[in-house]
């Protein structure tokens, strides 16, 4: 939007230096829809743009580009545009307007396994590493345990802004009670209702479009309760990094069987690491507790080498060397050693200069062949077009099963 703003409306650009401002303020910042139409009017009036027809058809789609109206639609803090202009940017890395649908398949499907990455990636480190506490408060410990780490910056911004919000008044005569809020400062208020069953909401309303509690409503739960924790009720599944561990259902309701050894073996090792970091970092607090767990460690890994000596002998010896004597390391080094190939030395002898009728028949036969590989590249095309169908039956299946855990 902004973008055909400065292509259409390129001379107010560059006559009046404010108007970028004053037109991303009606974009982004004004929450309340009367405020909202107020400046409207007013930068409408201020740079004589009535008439203005890109402005005019940009008011007529306020419910849907405006902040003062998308704030009750649940969207993760996520711009109308911002899905599509980041899908379209992503696509044009991958993708070309020439491809054919071969190639097309193979660049998507290339984008698909980068995507996976960058995911997989996440969870990693989600699970490895403990993102960095801005104050030493119980409940952003707790929320550091339940939160990815990109939700719990988030919120921890929103815990840091509360700390800085005064409460101006409270009307309890009855329920719901009404606080009225302002930060430190500024005039401006909003209104946090407190409901009979303690259920709390803002006029900011960024629980409802984006997930997490505001900064108004956290200064108002701390009044209240003196909470440690966020209550469960304002924990949205979709934000914590337990959202994928669900079972996987068929169409039919049946639990969907994990036949792949590897890829128990990877969700095993998912639940356990995550508990073992948690463990290690209170473990390195105190002395007393590092040697605790020093102790229990050696303990476990003994009795882990008994059961994988009883129970899977293969996985054992053929498993990594790092917990093996430094001179058997040696010999299997030693040994992967000689069986290397070595380089044959000899020098190869100059060939002769062909004939000119040597080099026709050559040139004939590199004819016949470049007409079979020819023939050949069509046969290969042939079948990856027959495969296409199987691609697309996978695929769809896929999103199906996806489709249908979510509503599920």
């Amino acid at each position: 939007m902004e973008q055909n703003a400065v292509k259409h409306l390129n001379q107010v650009y560059k006559r009046y230096a404010s108007f970028r401002g004053d037109f991303r303020k009606c974009i982004y910042e004004y929450e309340d829809e009367g405020e909202f139409i107020i400046a409207w009017t007013v930068m409408l009036d201020e740079y004589n743009l009535h008439a203005n027809e890109l402005l005019q058809g940009i008011y007529a789609l306020k419910e849907k580009l405006f902040a003062a109206y998308r704030k009750q639609t649940f969207s993760g803090c996520m711009n109308s545009t911002q899905l599509s202009e980041s899908l379209n940017s992503e696509l044009k890395d991958y993708l070309q307007s020439d491809y054919n649908l071969v190639q097309f398949f193979k660049h998507y499907d290339r984008e698909i396994e980068d995507k996976r990455y960058n995911e997989l990636q996440d969870t990693c480190d989600a699970s490895q590493r403990l993102p960095v506490l801005k104050a030493k408060m119980p409940i952003l410990f707790h929320v550091r345990e339940v939160y990815t780490p990109n939700i719990f910056s988030k919120f921890q911004d929103e815990y840091m802004k509360s700390l800085i919000i005064i409460v101006n008044g409270c009307e309890e005569n009855n329920f719901p009670i009404i606080y009225k809020v302002s930060k430190y400062g500024h005039t401006r208020e909003h209104i946090v209702k407190v409901t009979e069953a303690d259920h709390i909401s803002c006029t900011c309303m960024k629980f409802e479009s984006m997930g997490i509690l505001c900064c108004h409503a956290i200064r108002i739960l701390d009044v209240i309760r003196g909470v440690d924790k966020i209550p469960d009720e304002y924990i949205l599944k979709r934000w914590t990094k337990i959202a994928k561990a669900v079972n996987i259902k068929e169409i039919d309701g049946q639990d969907i069987e994990i036949k792949d050894s590897k890829l128990i073996i990877v969700n095993r090792y998912r639940i356990l690491c995550p508990i073992f970091v948690r463990m290690a970092a209170k473990a390195s607090e105190t002395d007393e507790s590092y040697k605790l767990a020093a102790t229990c460690v050696n303990e476990l890994s003994a009795r882990l080498k008994q059961i994988m000596e009883v129970t899977a002998p293969s996985l054992h010896t053929t498993g990594s060397t790092r917990d093996l004597p430094e001179e058997s390391n040696d010999r299997d080094l030693l040994s992967r050693a000689k069986s290397f190939k070595k380089k044959d030395n000899t020098k190869r002898l100059k060939k002769r200069i062909n004939t000119s009728l040597e080099a026709n028949s050559k040139s004939k036969k590199a004819r016949g062949k470049k007409s079979d590989s020819i023939n050949q590249d069509d046969l290969q095309l042939i079948i990856e077009l027959k495969l296409i169908s199987e691609i697309v039956s996978t695929r769809i299946q896929q999103e199906m099963r996806t489709f249908f855990t979510i509503l599920i």
